[in-house]
């Protein structure tokens, strides 16, 4: 086998790999996988490792279901950071999916 040829299975083998680490597009609420280089699991707004494209995959503008944590955006239809109880901007199931008193 050729080094060219050689390479071009290697590169063919490792695209596929390196796409699934870099979007939660059917990953969502997936488990942690230390090896990826972000994360699409619904804490992964806590520990600051999501992918660019979890807030568009994984969550809807009207529950907290992935967005328990998440830091707080002006212009939201409701919220799931942990003043929103404070506020009284609270999504309608902070309490059932971010298991908080709200």
């Amino acid at each position: 086998m050729t080094p060219s040829v050689f390479f071009a299975l290697l590169l063919a083998c490792a695209l596929p790999f390196n796409s699934a680490q870099s979007s939660c597009n059917g990953q969502c609420g997936g488990e942690y996988n230390r090896g990826y280089m972000c994360q699409c699991d619904y804490d992964c707004l806590t520990h600051n490792e999501c992918c660019i494209d979890y807030e568009s995959q994984c969550t809807t503008s009207d529950s907290c279901k992935g967005r328990c944590g998440e830091s707080f955006k002006r212009g939201r239809l409701c919220d799931c950071d942990p003043d929103c109880a404070r506020y009284k901007k609270c999504c309608p199931d902070y309490d059932s999916q971010c298991g908080i008193e709200g």
